[in-house]
């Protein structure tokens, strides 16, 4: 029993000078675990807040992101009626060259027709005139047969 109590003994010093160690060197360990726990609950902080002004700025780009898709489909629909608006007048541009060009015809019949009925108009007014002189110079050449006493007038 001696030597079990020798043995004791023994790891009652180790242990009580093992205590003695770790109560000499804990503080200091302590402290520093300290200071690193504060650093790492200031980093945290940071962090979060650079976290929310992130989530932020996520939420706004979204916001900007939403408000230019819809600016984006109200230009399509703007883009879209322009097209439609040129077809349209395209095609009454078309209408409008070809309305113009039935009428240039017209208007080139018409000039001709008034041409030839001015030349037919010429020709009669000169077999008018034509048959006036034959008629008067009957008329004279009655009357100086002496169309039985009676003066022939025109």
């Amino acid at each position: 029993m001696a030597l079990v109590t020798k043995i004791m003994l023994g790891l009652a010093i180790l242990a009580g000078g093992g205590g003695i160690f770790l109560g000499l060197s804990l503080p200091g360990k302590v402290e520093e675990m300290k200071t690193q726990r504060d650093k790492f609950k200031k980093s945290m902080s940071d962090f979060q807040t650079k976290a929310g002004d992130a989530e932020q700025q996520v939420a706004t780009a979204n916001q900007n992101l939403a408000n230019k898709e819809k600016e984006l489909g109200t230009e399509r629909n703007a883009t879209q009626k322009a097209k439609t608006d040129l077809q349209v007048a395209t095609q009454a541009k078309a209408q409008a060259e070809s309305a113009q060009a039935t009428a240039e015809g017209n208007l080139g019949a018409a000039m001709q027709e008034k041409t030839d009925a001015e030349s037919k108009l010429a020709v009669a007014q000169q077999d008018a005139s034509d048959w006036q002189i034959k008629y008067n110079q009957a008329l004279a050449d009655a009357n100086k047969a002496g169309g039985g006493g009676k003066e022939l007038k025109a």
